[in-house]
């Protein structure tokens, strides 16, 4: 089997207010985040800087509907070291130099 790396992608992008995932979004901001934190000792805490989840659609539980399932996390590992002084607990974004956080912009 061929790993799915060695695929052509062609992304396809959308807005963060984007209508057709504004159910997706509120669930998960709203709902789901609070519990992770929660989970991960975290709840009192800012969420962190950079973190990314990554959604993998399924069949729901009615014909033509659809859930997702998160597949993974990134936290802080999403191409931007430019942004590591300022990941992981205690640290804060004014930790990252202006040049590494021009550049990571």
């Amino acid at each position: 089997a061929r790993q799915c790396t060695l695929w052509a992608n062609i992304p396809t992008f959308f807005k963060p207010d984007a209508p057709e995932y504004a159910d997706l979004k509120s669930k998960f901001i709203d709902h789901d985040i609070p519990l992770l934190m929660d989970a991960l000792d975290l709840g009192d805490q800012p969420l962190p800087l950079i973190w990314t989840g990554d959604f993998i659609p399924a069949d729901g539980p009615t014909p033509g509907s659809t859930v997702y399932i998160v597949g993974e996390f990134n936290c802080s590992c999403v191409g931007c070291s430019n942004f590591g002084a300022g990941c992981g607990p205690g640290k804060e974004l004014s930790w990252v130099s202006d040049e590494n956080y021009l550049e990571g912009m």
